[in-house]
């Protein structure tokens, strides 16, 4: 708690516009800081961490006030079918036994979207609509996660390679993982849930890869292009001045060969690019 109020005040008085939550906070600090946020002015996303055993599950986060949702992963937890909800409760904190979760996500890997209640996911949908709660999928970080889970078992486990078994395993679960996460965007924006458009990393070509990968869930283009533009600053509270091409906003401006509404692959075909009324780029 002490380090929360210490921290909190004074990333605002630095100019932070938000604060990023991950994993492994207990309920009751997470709550004080969510609290405490919106008293400095501060935005709350929240990551729950890893694609299961979150200690702070997303729909808890929203009832508390976070508006930002971190990665297509987060509802897998919350969404599970009853039998297996019951099941993975029974394994969440910090004393939990971790051979049991892994075995746990292991058939849950398995089973792949035949885990996920579609009814839940939809209600989970709904309360996300209803309180204008914003997700980034970051679906394309799965395009690198099993090589930098391998590297991360290599030097945990202090291992010169990952035996087989081990290998099909991570390999499994990413792919589950993956697959799930694509089920989630494509069920989330059907309910009309505004997603952004996030790569989880800087390399321009990562968002480009992303832009291609939400369509491919079925995203249409329109709302492809919302989800980077417009709609974080929505998210933001800077929607009056940032977001889109109006009279009295600011204006940086990509101009591109083709028509990214009809083919969204047009975006990274850059033609001009205008920075505060200026050519920078043609």
């Amino acid at each position: 708690m002490e380090a929360v109020e210490a921290l909190v005040p004074e990333l605002a008085w630095k100019g932070a516009c938000l604060v990023k939550t991950f994993n492994k906070v207990s309920p009751e600090i997470f709550e004080h800081l969510v609290k405490l946020a919106r008293v400095h002015g501060l935005k709350v996303v929240h990551d729950p961490g890893t694609p299961l055993f979150h200690w702070m599950p997303m729909d808890r986060a929203i009832d508390l006030g976070v508006t930002s949702i971190e990665h297509a992963k987060a509802p897998w937890p919350v969404v599970l079918k009853p039998e297996l909800q019951a099941e993975h409760d029974r394994l969440v904190g910090p004393d939990a036994n971790r051979m049991m979760q892994q075995m746990f996500m292991m058939k849950v890997s398995q089973m792949g979207v035949d885990s996920v209640s579609v009814e839940r996911l939809h209600r989970l949908a709904g309360k996300m609509k209803e309180k204008n709660v914003f997700l980034c999928p970051t679906l394309a970080v799965f395009s690198n996660m099993y090589d930098m889970v391998l590297e991360q078992v290599k030097r945990e486990q202090q291992l010169d390679e990952v035996p087989a078994p081990m290998k099909n395993m991570i390999k499994n679960s990413m792919d589950a993982m993956n697959a799930v996460s694509r089920f989630f965007v494509s069920e989330m924006a059907r309910a009309g849930v505004k997603l952004l458009v996030g790569q989880d990393g800087f390399k321009p070509e990562g968002t480009f890869r992303e832009l291609r990968l939400l369509k491919e869930c079925g995203v249409p283009e329109a709302e492809i292009l919302r989800g980077a533009t417009l709609y974080p600053a929505q998210w933001l509270g800077v929607d009056d001045r940032l977001g889109a091409l109006e009279p009295g906003k600011q204006a940086n401006i990509l101009v591109v060969n083709g028509n990214p509404l009809e083919e969204i692959e047009a975006a990274a075909s850059t033609f001009l690019v205008i920075k505060e009324g200026e050519v920078i780029f043609r």
